[in-house]
């Protein structure tokens, strides 16, 4: 008899990690990101309206953090494609983390308007990570927007009333991680609820594949054109026939199809006795209407005469 010996985590936060697949494609996502920012920002210095939109602090470094950014994020697009080591997805995500807090720092501080992309990476970072290592992240992310926005009020007297504001800011990053690791804990919890599911679904049909194979009864199921979807081991030797599957019923059973064309005109009737081939045994046949996806099939039963004589004078 199958069994099923599985144990699956579901309330251990360190434990949460997204799937092979899904985190190939939250990576393909991350990568697109970064490379449509660093594109974003390229256009922005090339056209100069960072001048003019920005209030800059370091125009050189935010012109140069702005290239490196974009050319930085081509090469690792090539080159990390696939992984699923959490030690290189940190490494990227500190990185992403660490150039844009230069490039918030850069391009004046919370009025640069850059500091969003920070929480945005935050959260895809965590969607990615797992437990300390996602908000690791967060904490760095939320702590250069308050020490930078700091270091600038030292030399911008607007910076010093954006306090705030960057906390705020550092706030919503660690809440970005929180609520993406939570999500991610319960798609993965419902994920291996359906995988148990399935595993459980796949055993008991393999049980009901053995009972049929050690059933004593023929069984046949019929689709409306009296073609043969199952037959178990039985049927067929009652039958006196090597295989049946996919086979119409009228060409290879002929006595059942008789019994099978009086239970259609009287169904209250019993059908009567038949012999599958001129050796065989005594059968007595029932029917039984069996609706399956949408269709109305037919169920049969086949029993050896003689046996149910045997069972009746044993009870």
């Amino acid at each position: 008899m199958p069994t099923s010996n599985r144990t699956i985590p579901l309330n251990s936060a360190e434990l949460w990690a997204p799937s092979a697949e899904q985190g190939q494609r939250i990576l393909r996502l991350y990568h697109l990101y970064r490379l449509s920012v660093g594109l974003a920002l390229v256009l922005l210095i090339s056209s100069d309206m960072h001048r003019e939109l920005l209030e800059m602090a370091d125009p050189q470094l935010f012109r140069f953090g702005s290239w490196a950014y974009l050319a930085i994020n081509v090469v690792l697009g090539v080159l990390l494609q696939q992984t699923c080591r959490s030690l290189a997805l940190f490494a990227l995500a500190l990185f992403d983390v660490t150039l844009l807090s230069t490039l918030f720092y850069a391009g004046g501080g919370l009025s640069s308007g850059l500091a969003p992309l920070l929480v945005i990476s935050v959260a895809i970072a965590n969607s990615m990570l797992r437990g300390r290592l996602g908000l690791v992240i967060a904490a760095l992310a939320s702590s250069g927007l308050i020490y930078l926005t700091f270091y600038l009020s030292l030399s911008k007297s607007a910076a010093a009333s954006q306090y705030v504001q960057a906390g705020a800011l550092g706030a919503l990053c660690f809440a970005a991680a929180l609520i993406i690791q939570a999500l991610g804990r319960r798609l993965q919890q419902s994920e291996s609820l359906a995988r148990r599911h399935a595993a459980d679904v796949a055993d008991l049909q393999a049980l009901n594949a053995l009972i049929l194979q050690r059933m004593r009864t023929g069984i046949l199921v019929l689709d409306p054109q009296r073609r043969v979807l199952l037959a178990n081991p039985s049927s067929l030797t009652l039958l006196g026939q090597r295989q049946l599957v996919t086979q119409s019923l009228d060409e290879h059973c002929p006595a059942l199809l008789e019994c099978l064309h009086q239970w259609q005109e009287n169904p209250a009737l019993r059908p009567q006795t038949l012999q599958g081939f001129a050796e065989g045994p005594a059968l007595q046949p029932s029917f039984v209407p069996l609706q399956r996806k949408g269709e109305r099939n037919l169920l049969i039963f086949l029993e050896d005469v003689s046996q149910i004589a045997q069972q009746a004078q044993q009870l």
